[in-house]
């Protein structure tokens, strides 16, 4: 789980073009049905592009994702955020059964994961006894060869650089990261009687998969270098950066939540 702090950045990399704040949360009901809300803030800037009519284009990206969701899950909203100085996307999935529901990273983006194996999805098992209802839920193993892969190529050509370029660059990424934010949050309705999570909130049912304030890190001096340094020693620097109160991560694999 500790790559994902890679893969979120190699997947925000792609869309990024100015600061963001991305928060999705799957909300479950007793029933096993439920929502997928992903509320995505730009700046200022990106104004202009978070206005009039959702394209039918992009609409269609969004619906063609619900068949690697699972059975029962459909679009229902997707529509652009322009309100009280806020301007971004928001995204409704509607689920039938949470059981049946396969979750990716990549989905946050709007991209298919219909090649990554199975045990990289995130993953619901609900029963219901008597008044109780047990959620256990997966969490996806960290995808060691991808990120071994990335750590490689990004050595070597850090091996290529001038201090000049390093510095250059530790001042863009300031620029990139700035405002920052990527969130994951189950919210099950109700207060949490017992769970095994790490990071949860009992009396509102929330339990946090990964808050990254990147935003926050790039801004405190000891966090930019752990961040800058993560291609030198990614699992130790990983781990110190998780330390931080703006990088919240769940470290077990399953976590069970009783409610």
């Amino acid at each position: 789980m500790k790559n994902l702090v890679f893969l979120l950045l190699a997947s925000v990399l792609l869309v990024l073009t100015g600061c963001m704040n991305s928060e999705t949360v799957i909300s479950i009901e007793k029933n096993g049905s439920g929502t997928i809300t992903q509320t995505v803030i730009f700046d200022e800037d990106k104004k202009k592009s978070r206005s009039g009519e959702f394209p039918e284009a992009k609409r269609a990206v969004y619906e063609a994702l619900t068949a690697e969701m699972g059975s029962g899950v459909e679009l229902d909203k997707a529509e652009y955020i322009n309100e009280d100085g806020k301007y971004g996307t928001l995204i409704v999935y509607k689920f039938k059964d949470i059981n049946k529901l396969r979750f990716s990273t990549q989905h946050l983006f709007g991209e298919s994961a219909k090649d990554k194996p199975e045990d990289s999805f995130l993953t619901f098992k609900l029963r219901n006894k008597k008044k109780i209802s047990q959620l256990l839920i997966r969490i996806p193993k960290e995808e060691e060869k991808e990120a071994k892969k990335g750590e490689a190529a990004a050595a070597k050509s850090e091996d290529t650089k001038t201090e000049e370029q390093k510095l250059q660059e530790k001042e863009l990424m300031k620029q990139v990261f700035t405002g920052l934010r990527i969130a994951l949050l189950i919210d099950v309705g109700t207060e949490i009687r017992k769970t095994s999570a790490s990071i949860v909130d009992k009396k509102a049912g929330i339990i946090t998969i990964y808050d990254m304030n990147y935003g926050e890190l790039v801004n405190d001096d000891e966090g930019f270098e752990l961040f800058m340094a993560l291609e030198e020693n990614e699992k130790q620097n990983t781990e110190k950066l998780l330390e931080f109160d703006s990088m919240k991560m769940e470290p077990k694999e399953k976590i069970k939540v009783l409610f």
